[in-house]
């Protein structure tokens, strides 16, 4: 079974990609600020982890600086959830290490192909 952390401050969507993503066989955690994601990732070790850019204490880049940062064995593949169609977003996402950039909106069909099939 895939661990998933899902970062994000709108409660809905957490719940909503966290509902789809355990339909899909996933065990899920959600976290609604960065630091509750650090915290989260040190304790929950996952596999995946999708960061909200826009967070409350910090950007989703600073969150996954982070995460990378820690001694995770393996590391988590990382990637970035945002509203934006910034390509320069992309790039700084994959320059920084994401396993890519999920757009909203996006329903957790279109996150678990993504991210269970990588």
């Amino acid at each position: 079974m895939i661990r998933i952390l899902v970062v994000d401050d709108d409660r809905l969507i957490r719940r909503i990609m966290v509902d789809g993503l355990t339909d899909e066989g996933a065990s899920c955690l959600e976290a609604s600020s960065g630091s509750e994601a650090i915290k989260a990732a040190v304790e929950f070790k996952p596999a995946v982890c999708i960061l909200d850019q826009n967070l409350p204490d910090m950007d989703g880049l600073s969150v996954l600086a982070a995460i990378i940062a820690l001694p995770l064995e393996p590391p988590p593949r990382a990637y970035l959830l945002t509203g934006s169609d910034d390509e320069s977003l992309s790039a700084r996402a994959k320059a920084a290490g994401a396993s890519g950039v999920i757009r909203k909106p996006c329903t957790p069909a279109d996150v678990s192909r993504l991210v269970m099939e990588s």
